[in-house]
C-alpha cells in the first residue's frame, strides 16, 4: 500500500517546511473533493506528516506565505492584523504556516463552490447547494479529525503568548463553517427564493422533491457541520431565518390563497370550494411537517385558515342546512374539518340536536358522531354518553334474562351467549355509528368490564363470572362435546368469542385457579377436543395477562408430552428386558409438584398385588433416569381398563384405581363383607362408599344380606365396553376453596411485585410504588390499596426495602 497523493509521495520528517504543506495541502484537498474515498495508507501519511511538523519542525524557520496569503488566512482564523496586539504578529503567523494553509484551502475550495452555484436555478440551485453542503461537510470534519493534534499543539506553544490567546486558534470545523456561511450569505436570497419558487409550484400541483428543500431550509439555521437541530440554532441563526424565508413564505402564502379562494368560490361553488379548501389546508400541513420548520407552523396555518376559512366562514356556515338535510356526508365531513378550525364555527351547527341520543337511531348517531368529532368536548359527552349506555344496556339485558329463566336455570353457555350477544350489539354500534373509533371502543371496554362482573347472576360473588366463563370453555375443549355439526373452525371462533369474555373479567387469578382444575382433569382423563385448540387458548390467555400468567398450564402441557414419551420408553424398555410379557400394560403420566393443581390422597390405599411388580419395575426404571426423585402415586386420578370373561363374554369395564381394588378382590372370592372389602383396600369408609355406587348401581356387584357384596352371576350388558368411573365427591364446595387459595397468593404476588420494582427502580415514593403495583397487578385482579399497604410494611419489616430518612415517605431497595 503506497501513501503517495497524486503521485507525491509522504515526506521524510526532515523535509522542509514547503514540502509538507504542499503534501498536506493536496491531500486535504482531495478529501474536500472526495470525502470518505482517500485510502486508509493515504491518510496514515497525512496523519504522520502532522504529526512530524508538530514534534519535529523549527518553529522559528518559516516562509514567507505572502502579505495577501497572510491576510486571507488571517481572516478566516478570525484574526484581525489592524488590530493592535502590541506586539509584531509575524512570529504567530511563522508558528503558523500550515494552519493558514488550511485556511487557505477552505477560501478557495468555497469560491470554486460558490461559482458553480452562480450558474444553476430553482430547484437544480437547491440540489446542488444541498450535495456541495454535505460533502464540504463530510470533507471538513474528516480533516478536523486528521488535524486534531495540529490545533493542540498550537495551544501549547501559546499559553502566554500575548501575541494571540489559545482561544483564537478555532478547531477546523469551525473555520469550515465560518467559510461556508460566507458562501451561504452571498447565496441566501437565491436559495430563499429558489425554495418559494419550488413550493408555488408544489402548490400548483407539480411534484417536487421535498428532502431537497427541507435540506435547504435546515441550511438557514445550520451553524455548525451537520447540525440541523432546530434545538441548538443559534438566536442569530433564526433571524435570519425568520428574515430571508419565514417572512416571505408566510408573504407568497398570503398572496397565492387571497387570490386562488376567491377564485375557486366563484368558478366551482361552494361545495366544491368546501373540499378544495379542506384538501389545501391539509396539503399545507403536509408541506409544513416535511420540509418546513415547527416556527412556521403556526403563522402559515393561521393565514391559510384565515383566508380560506374566516373571510367566507358565513358563507360556509350557509351551506349547511341543505348539505345536512340531503344527507350529503361527503361533504359535510370536510365542511365540519373546517369550520372547527376557527373560534365559533361550529356553534350554529349545534342547534341540529337535541340533548337526548336514541342509540337505537343508527343514522342520527353517525350524524352526531360526524359532528361531534370536530369539537372536543362535544365529542367527549357523547363518548361518555355511550359508555353509560352500554354498561346500563348490558345490566338490564342480563336482569331480564335471569328473571326469565329463573336463577336456578343459569347454564354457562346460555349466560357466556347472553354476554356474547350484549357485547356484539354494542359493538355493531361502534362499528357502524362511530366508525370504529378507538376511543369508542375503549369506553366500551369499560362498559363491558362493569357489566360482566357485577351482573344479576353474579350478586356479589367475585367468583361466579369467572367460574361459569372456565365451564363454558371446558366444554367447548372436552371431546365428547365435539358433535357432528361442531368442526375445528367453529371450536375456534367459539374460543375467541369466550377470550372476549376473559378480557373483561376483574378477577382473573380466580378464573386462573378454575381453568388450572379442568384443564387437568381434562389432560389426565384425555379428553381435550383438541391439543392445538388447547394451546391456541393457553397463548389467548399470555397475550393477554402474560406469560407468568400461563406459566404453570404452558408447563402442564409440556409434562403431558413427556409422559407420553416416558412411558413409550418404558414399553420398549419392558420389551427388552421381560420378552413376551403382556400381563399388565402401564401407562403414566409424572406430573411436577409445582404445577399440577391436584391433591394427594391421604385416607389410605392398598396397591393391590397383580400390579405390584409392574409398578416396582417403573419405579426401578424412573429412577434409573431420574435419579433422587420421588414419585407419589395419586391413585385418586388414576384410571384402569378390566378385561373380563366371567359373564361367557368379554367386558372392557373404565374404572377407578379405588374400583379396580375392589373388582380385584372377586378374583378369590364369590362374596365379600364391607369390613373385608374395607381391610382389604385399606380405603376410608366414605371413599369405600361412593366407589362402590357405581358397581352396584350398574349391577356387576349386588348386596346379599345387610353388610355382604356378591359378584352378580347373571349381569349382562349390550355394550361391550362399560365406563364405571367417577371421580370421589369434595365434601367442600369447590369455589370456596378456590376463592380462599387465591385470596392468600394474592399477598404474595403484591409482594413480588413490590420487590420486583423496588429493584428495579431502586428508590420510589409511597404514592409512585402503590400507582405502579396496581398497574402491575390489574392485568390479574384488581388490588385493593389497604392489601399494598399491608405488603409494604411487612416488607419492611422483613428488611426488603426501608424508607429513606432525608426523603418523606420514600423508599429504597435493600440489596
Amino acid at each position: 500500500m503506497s501513501g503517495t497523493i497524486d503521485g507525491t509521495p509522504i515526506p521524510p520528517y526532515t523535509a522542509d517546511l514547503q514540502t509538507m504543506c504542499n503534501y498536506l495541502e493536496k491531500g486535504v484537498c482531495c478529501i474536500l473533493s472526495h470525502p470518505g474515498t482517500i485510502s486508509y495508507a493515504r491518510y496514515q501519511g497525512l496523519y504522520a506528516v502532522v504529526w512530524d511538523y508538530c514534534h519535529l519542525y523549527s518553529p522559528g524557520e518559516g516562509e514567507d506565505l505572502g502579505e495577501d496569503v497572510m491576510q486571507l488566512a488571517c481572516r478566516a482564523a478570525g484574526i484581525d492584523l489592524c488590530t493592535d496586539y502590541y506586539v509584531d504578529p509575524t512570529p504567530w503567523l511563522t508558528r503558523s504556516d500550515i494552519y493558514l494553509r488550511l485556511a487557505r484551502v477552505f477560501a478557495e475550495h468555497v469560491k470554486t463552490i460558490s461559482e458553480a452555484l452562480d450558474l444553476v436555478t430553482g430547484e437544480d440551485l437547491l440540489l446542488r447547494y444541498v450535495n456541495e453542503s454535505e460533502r464540504y461537510n463530510a470533507g471538513a470534519k474528516e480533516i478536523s479529525r486528521l488535524f486534531t493534534y495540529l490545533r493542540e499543539h498550537f495551544i501549547r506553544i501559546f499559553e502566554g503568548d500575548r501575541c494571540v490567546s489559545p482561544n483564537n486558534v478555532y478547531p477546523l470545523t469551525t473555520l469550515a463553517v465560518r467559510h461556508w456561511r460566507q458562501l451561504f450569505n452571498r447565496h441566501m436570497l437565491k436559495i430563499s427564493k429558489a425554495v418559494l419558487d419550488v413550493i408555488e409550484l408544489h402548490r400548483h400541483g407539480a411534484v417536487i422533491d421535498q428532502d431537497i428543500v427541507k435540506r435547504a431550509i435546515n441550511s438557514f439555521i445550520s451553524d455548525r457541520l451537520n447540525s440541523n437541530d432546530v434545538q441548538t440554532a443559534t438566536p442569530n441563526s433564526l433571524e435570519i431565518y425568520a428574515e430571508f424565508f419565514d417572512s416571505p413564505i408566510i408573504a407568497a402564502t398570503r398572496n397565492y390563497y387571497s387570490a386562488t379562494s376567491k377564485c375557486c368560490l366563484e368558478e366551482n361553488g361552494t361545495v366544491a370550494y368546501i373540499t378544495w379548501a379542506y384538501e389545501r389546508i391539509k396539503a399545507e400541513e403536509e408541506l409544513v411537517e416535511r420540509c418546513l420548520l415547527p416556527f412556521t407552523q403556526d403563522s402559515l396555518i393561521g393565514t391559510c385558515e384565515r383566508l380560506l376559512i374566516t373571510e367566507h366562514l358565513e358563507i360556509l356556515q350557509g351551506v349547511f342546512p341543505p348539505l345536512f338535510d340531503s344527507d350529503m356526508d361527503k361533504h359535510l365531513r370536510p365542511l365540519y374539518g373546517l369550520l372547527s378550525r376557527v373560534p365559533n364555527g361550529m356553534d350554529p351547527l349545534l342547534k341540529k340536536f337535541g340533548p337526548h341520543v336514541d342509540f337505537n337511531d343508527i343514522r342520527d348517531v353517525q350524524r352526531r358522531y360526524l359532528m361531534m368529532s370536530h369539537i372536543r368536548t362535544e365529542f367527549e359527552t357523547l363518548r361518555n354518553t355511550f359508555e353509560a349506555h352500554a354498561e346500563a344496556l348490558g345490566t338490564s339485558t342480563i336482569s331480564e334474562w335471569v328473571n326469565e329463566c329463573g336463577a336456578s336455570d343459569i347454564l354457562p353457555q346460555r349466560y357466556v351467549d347472553k354476554l356474547l350477544e350484549v357485547h356484539e350489539k354494542n359493538l355493531d354500534t361502534v362499528r357502524l355509528a362511530f366508525d370504529g373509533d378507538a376511543s369508542f371502543i375503549a369506553a366500551l371496554d369499560k362498559a363491558s368490564c362493569v357489566f360482566v362482573n357485577k351482573n344479576a347472576v353474579a350478586g356479589t360473588s367475585r367468583s361466579k363470572s369467572p367460574e361459569l366463563l372456565m365451564r363454558y370453555i371446558d366444554a367447548i375443549l372436552r371431546s365428547g362435546n365435539k358433535g357432528p355439526g361442531l368442526d375445528d373452525s367453529k371450536i375456534e371462533h367459539s374460543l375467541s368469542q369466550a377470550i372476549t369474555i376473559f378480557k373483561y373479567l376483574d378477577e382473573k387469578d380466580i378464573f386462573q385457579t378454575f381453568y388450572a382444575a379442568k384443564l387437568a382433569k381434562r389432560l389426565i382423563y384425555h379428553t381435550p377436543v383438541s391439543e392445538n385448540c388447547e394451546i391456541m387458548v393457553i397463548q389467548k390467555f399470555q397475550e393477554i395477562c402474560g406469560i407468568e400468567y400461563t406459566n404453570k398450564m404452558s408447563r402442564m402441557m409440556t409434562e403431558i408430552n413427556l409422559s407420553r414419551d416416558l412411558t413409550n420408553q418404558f414399553k420398549e424398555h419392558i420389551d427388552r428386558s421381560f420378552p413376551g410379557d403382556k400381563s399388565l400394560n402401564l401407562g403414566v403420566l409424572v406430573l411436577g409438584t409445582n404445577f399440577w393443581p391436584l391433591d394427594v390422597d391421604t385416607s389410605g390405599f392398598a396397591i393391590p398385588t397383580e400390579i405390584s411388580p409392574t409398578l416396582e419395575r417403573f419405579n426401578r426404571f424412573f429412577q434409573a433416569k431420574h435419579s433422587g426423585r420421588k414419585l407419589t402415586w395419586l391413585w385418586n386420578y388414576s384410571s384402569t381398563e378390566l378385561r373380563s370373561s366371567f359373564w361367557g363374554r368379554e367386558y372392557i369395564m373404565t374404572t377407578s384405581a379405588y374400583q379396580m381394588a375392589v373388582l380385584m378382590q372377586f378374583n378369590n372370592w364369590d362374596e365379600l363383607s364391607l369390613e373385608e372389602i374395607h381391610a382389604a383396600t385399606a380405603m376410608s369408609k366414605e371413599v369405600l362408599r361412593q366407589t362402590m355406587e357405581p358397581l352396584t348401581k350398574s349391577k356387576i356387584l349386588v348386596q346379599s344380606g345387610a353388610d355382604n357384596i356378591k359378584l352378580n352371576e347373571s349381569f349382562k350388558s349390550k355394550k361391550m365396553r362399560i365406563n364405571l368411573n367417577q371421580p370421589v365427591r369434595k365434601t367442600v364446595t369447590e369455589a370456596d376453596d378456590v376463592v380462599q387459595g387465591v385470596e392468600k397468593d394474592r399477598k404474595y404476588v403484591i409482594q413480588a411485585n413490590i420487590i420486583r420494582l423496588m429493584k428495579a427502580n431502586k428508590t420510589m415514593t409511597y404514592q409512585a410504588l402503590i400507582r405502579e403495583v396496581m398497574s402491575q397487578v390489574a392485568r390479574w385482579f384488581t388490588p385493593k390499596i389497604p392489601d399494598i399497604k399491608r405488603a409494604i410494611d411487612l416488607l419492611l419489616e422483613k428488611e426488603y426495602i426501608r424508607r429513606i430518612v432525608d426523603a418523606k415517605d420514600s423508599f429504597e431497595y435493600i440489596a
